[in-house]
């Protein structure tokens, strides 16, 4: 396995590093043996004697590549040199025969380049942004393996690419969650204000500025009895029209759980595809109603759930009637959908884990069937 962008732990802020670390401790508990190449300071790993770490190029070296990048010079740099640096690790200890599995797109296109496109998993956990076409293109060009977590990605890849030629074997296999936590969380009884949280971050593609419009534009009847919390870059808070707003610092995952035990409503307000995002599931975990785009596999996740889908992700209208709607519900009630949501999640995922890692097992043994 290998993995670029980002140090891997099961704590990780971010979700991709999270579900690598899971799948890594999945195989590893199989009759695999698993490398890890990836990213230095990884932890909370059951053991790290495969692990190898390739450490980010010197900060001066980085400042460097930001301005080229700036400028249209060169492109992922440093992730470049990361899969240079782990061919010759992958050839110095004898694995050039090895089966691989990446979530990144330059990588999967390098790998395959550099071994047998039919040893390369590409694991892929989103469609690429248009600046990033070609080298998707690039990637899927070759007949390796693609791996996506949901339909909706697989047919959302096939609308947009099928006037290419498309080599590429598929496998829909789901990520791995933190079984862990699929324990009921605590829920906190209804707050003095309606909570409502974004834990997408603050990229343009999550919608946050949309839900901050949204918000923006409330009804007087709700001034002031409605607080919004984001997951942002530090600890701040701010009145807009009326409405509460917290932003909090990045968190590890039982800090973010908590938060979402806070909230009546989880929003999802991405304006660009989203696949099967961990953080749509955590809110399940954590005990909120969902409200979301109706974009990728999200639909899919929230079917059955006491949830909302915007059919219309840009409209701010629609954003706003959804929170007003639950705003306006009464808080028992609230409260119960919550709990129903939390039940049938934990319901639902009971050996799902077991699941995902028998659906890998059989994907990865296929290929040391035709490589033997």
């Amino acid at each position: 396995m290998l993995y670029a962008t980002r140090q891997v732990s099961t704590q990780a802020t971010q979700s991709v590093p999270r579900v690598v670390a899971y799948l890594y401790e999945a195989l590893l508990a199989s009759s695999f043996e698993v490398f890890l190449i990836t990213r230095p300071g990884q932890e909370n790993f059951t053991t790290d004697k495969n692990r190898l770490q390739i450490p980010h190029a010197g900060k001066w070296k980085q400042r460097l590549y930001k301005l080229l990048r700036l400028h249209k010079k060169v492109k992922a740099v440093d992730e470049t040199l990361f899969y240079q640096q782990a061919i010759q690790q992958l050839n110095a200890r004898g694995l050039h025969d090895a089966i691989m599995i990446t979530p990144n797109t330059l990588g999967a296109a390098m790998l395959a380049n550099a071994f047998s496109a039919q040893q390369v998993f590409f694991w892929c956990h989103n469609f690429p942004k248009q600046a990033d076409v070609s080298l998707f293109l690039q990637a899927v060009s070759k007949p390796l393996h693609v791996v996506v977590p949901t339909q909706a990605l697989y047919q959302f890849i096939w609308n947009r690419l099928q006037e290419n030629t498309l080599p590429f074997s598929l496998h829909i296999i789901p990520n791995h969650i933190n079984a862990e936590t699929v324990v009921a969380n605590d829920i906190v009884q209804a707050q003095e204000r309606f909570t409502i949280f974004h834990g997408g971050g603050t990229a343009l593609n999550k919608g946050l500025q949309l839900l901050l419009n949204a918000v923006a534009s409330i009804g007087e009847q709700w001034k002031y009895k409605m607080e919004l919390r984001y997951v942002g870059s530090h600890r701040r808070e701010y009145t807009l029209n009326g409405v509460r707003v917290v932003e909090l610092p990045r968190m590890k995952q039982p800090e973010l759980l908590a938060e979402i035990g806070k909230a009546d409503v989880g929003i999802m307000s991405s304006v660009w595809f989203e696949n099967a995002p961990v953080l749509l599931q955590e809110y399940l975990q954590g005990g909120t109603i969902p409200i979301v785009s109706k974009s990728g596999g999200m639909p899919d996740l929230v079917a059955g759930y006491h949830a909302a889908v915007v059919a219309n992700p840009n409209e701010l209208q629609a954003w706003k009637s959804q929170i007003e709607f639950f705003a306006a519900m009464p808080a028992a009630e609230r409260m119960n959908m919550r709990k129903q949501n939390q039940q049938r999640f934990a319901a639902q995922y009971a050996g799902y884990n077991e699941t995902v890692t028998q659906q890998w097992h059989a994907a990865l043994a296929s290929i040391v069937i035709e490589n033997s």
